[in-house]
């Protein structure tokens, strides 16, 4: 009972103290925040203590910082070179009233334990306020679009050339650098979002892109794959400027794997504007002069030199009629808008085309890299099907001079032929593969021959019989002096036309376009 008492008695006396408590220690009504209310000590923000300022100091002072902030500038690198704009060019703007009145209240409502508490905390670990700002996420945008992305470049491939004493040169590519503006944009909002500060310093993100030419991939093109060479020491000044020109065209063409090569583009169109001359070629079955003759000769010689580094022929066109500077069908003839010799680089490495073109010899080669055994041989045979002659058409001509002779054209065989690839291993035929099978046409040269001389052999007699019988007519229809002069100058006239052909006839080392 006596123990019953004690515990009534010593709760009653707990219930009157936490009373007496409440009556000496109201809670206190929420007080109106304004800009003379003072921070409690332990406020912070941007770095910068604001216990002890009245709230419109705070405001002040918050405001001081941002505007400091928004004159500063944002750098973005890129390979080195930097670029930098302004927060305030990028929209940078803020509140701080609504996050500094809510600060303005800790310490200051509710009850005298919350009260307590809230300065407590605050004085265990300063209150970091964080201010509401904004900035225009497309004027970032912008900014990296015109002053960044202006910056990129494209990949530069390596080249390869062949040096003075012809040893294989290889300038290194370049990699490309290209602005990924989505992802710069993102780093640039991440650091603003996440630590605004003065002068901030974010590298751009960038996309690396590789040349498709390398300087490893050329380092390969070391080996001799196919060689040929075509002598042209007759072929007129013309036809050896023509030949010069086409086969420094083709010189140090490389071709990557699986690249074509168009031998009528690369030594683009046979005109005067092109440096191209005058010079016999093939035209229909005839032979005449044209801007660009002698080309064919290039593209044989190359075809031959191709053809021996085993490349894969896409187009070859044989000439109407044969040529005297390699055997029957390993010739390539071609013609503007018609015929064309094209090939593909089917190795699994880069080739070089070298030419070389000294006035007498016509030399091309192919270079790369030898993956053939060397056990490996390859060799190209012609063979002759039919062959025959073709006979001048003998044509009698009353106006030159009797026994006088000129012809036009030129005579060719009609021959029919093949070419064959025969592989050999260890010196054994291990294939035999016929590769061409072409059909010439014949020719032949038209001879006129002068008659004038024998009839007025035939006059003459027939002239003087008419002396012995009756007259031959009046005198003055007689005019021997001028047709003696005109006879003359037809002759000069058949022997300068003779002349002119026999020299053309001589330049034909034959070629067609």
């Amino acid at each position: 009972m006596n123990m019953l008492r004690k515990l009534f008695l010593f709760f009653f006396c707990l219930l009157c103290s936490g009373s007496l408590l409440l009556s000496i220690f109201p809670a206190e009504a929420a007080s109106e925040v304004t800009d003379e209310t003072v921070l409690e000590d332990g406020i912070t923000s941007l770095g910068e203590n604001l216990g002890g300022l009245t709230l419109g100091e705070a405001r002040a002072k918050i405001n001081r910082i941002f505007e400091t902030l928004a004159d500063s500038m944002l750098t973005v690198t890129f390979d080195g070179q930097a670029e930098q704009i302004s927060l305030r060019e990028l929209g940078l703007s803020w509140n701080a009233d609504s996050a500094l009145a809510d600060a303005a209240t800790l310490g200051k409502s509710g009850s005298f334990i919350s009260r307590y508490k809230e300065k407590k905390d605050l004085k265990a670990e300063s209150l970091d306020v964080d201010i509401v700002y904004t900035y225009d996420v497309s004027a970032v945008e912008n900014f990296v679009r015109e002053k960044i992305a202006v910056h990129d470049t494209e990949p530069v491939e390596a080249t390869l050339i062949r040096d003075s004493s012809r040893n294989f040169v290889v300038t290194n590519d370049v990699h490309g650098m290209e602005t990924d503006v989505d992802a710069t944009v993102a780093s640039i909002s991440q650091a603003l979002d996440k630590n605004l500060s003065g002068n901030l310093t974010i590298e751009a993100s960038v996309n690396i892109s590789i040349a498709d030419v390398t300087g490893e991939m050329l380092s390969a093109v070391q080996d001799k794959l196919g060689t040929y060479h075509t002598d042209y020491s007759s072929s007129s000044s013309a036809r050896k400027t023509n030949i010069r020109i086409a086969a420094e065209r083709i010189n140090g063409t490389v071709l990557m794997p699986g690249e074509s090569f168009s031998l009528s583009r690369t030594i683009l169109p046979r005109t005067p504007e092109n440096g191209y001359e005058m010079a016999p070629q093939y035209v229909n079955g005839d032979t005449e002069l044209s801007y660009g003759g002698g080309v064919c000769q290039v593209s044989t010689t190359l075809y031959n030199a191709v053809i021996r580094a085993e490349l894969q022929i896409d187009e070859r066109h044989p000439h109407s009629m044969v040529v005297n500077y390699v055997p029957y069908s390993s010739d390539a003839a071609i013609s503007e808008g018609n015929k064309d010799f094209r090939f593909t680089n089917n190795l699994s490495y880069p080739i070089y085309l070298a030419s070389d073109a000294d006035g007498s010899g016509l030399y091309f080669s192919v270079y790369g890299k030898e993956t053939r055994p060397e056990s490996r041989t390859v060799e190209f045979v012609s063979d002759t099907i039919s062959y025959s002659e073709v006979e001048p058409k003998i044509v009698e001509d009353p106006e030159m001079a009797y026994g006088e002779e000129r012809s036009e054209g030129s005579t060719h065989p009609a021959v029919v032929s093949t070419l064959t690839k025969v592989v050999k291993e260890n010196g054994q035929v291990v294939s035999r593969d016929q590769m061409n099978y072409d059909d010439y046409m014949g020719t032949s040269k038209t001879i006129y021959r002068g008659t004038a001389h024998y009839e007025e052999e035939l006059e003459a007699e027939l002239d003087l019989e008419m002396e012995e019988g009756e007259d031959s007519g009046d005198e003055d229809d007689y005019e021997e002096p001028e047709e003696e002069e005109t006879t003359s100058k037809k002759k000069k006239k058949n022997e300068e036309e003779e002349i002119e052909q026999g020299e053309i006839d001589e330049l034909i080392l034959l070629d067609e376009d």
